[in-house]
C-alpha cells in the first residue's frame, strides 16, 4: 500500500496543477428548469430566488476562479417531458455547464 503513495501523490499534483492552469471563463452558466408557472410555481420560485440570491453572495466574494456565476432559468410548467427538452436547451443551445 505505501509504494502506491508515490504515485498517487505525483497524479493528485499533476491533476491541481491542471486545474489551476485553466483560464477563467468570462461566466459560468448554470442551467435549471423548474415550475415558475402552473401548480408548482411558488415552489419553483422561490427555488430560483434562493439560488439567485447564493449566486450573488458568490459573485459578490468574487466569483468561482475569477468568474462570475449565473443563473439561465426555464419554465417547464411542472411537465416532465418539458423538463427534458428544456435541459436538451440549456446545455446545447445555452451553454449551461450544469
Amino acid at each position: 500500500m505505501t509504494s502506491r503513495l508515490p504515485a498517487l501523490l505525483v497524479v493528485a499534483c499533476a491533476a491541481g496543477a491542471v486545474l489551476v492552469s485553466v483560464p477563467a471563463r468570462a461566466d459560468i452558466i448554470i442551467g435549471q428548469s423548474a415550475p415558475l408557472t402552473g401548480g408548482n410555481a411558488e415552489l419553483g420560485n422561490d427555488i430560483r430566488n434562493g439560488t439567485l440570491a447564493y449566486f450573488k453572495k458568490i459573485n459578490e466574494a468574487g466569483g468561482v476562479n475569477g468568474s462570475k456565476i449565473s443563473l439561465l432559468t426555464l419554465d417547464d410548467k411542472n411537465e416532465a417531458k418539458l423538463s427534458g427538452e428544456n435541459a436538451k436547451q440549456l446545455i446545447q443551445k445555452d451553454g449551461a455547464v450544469a
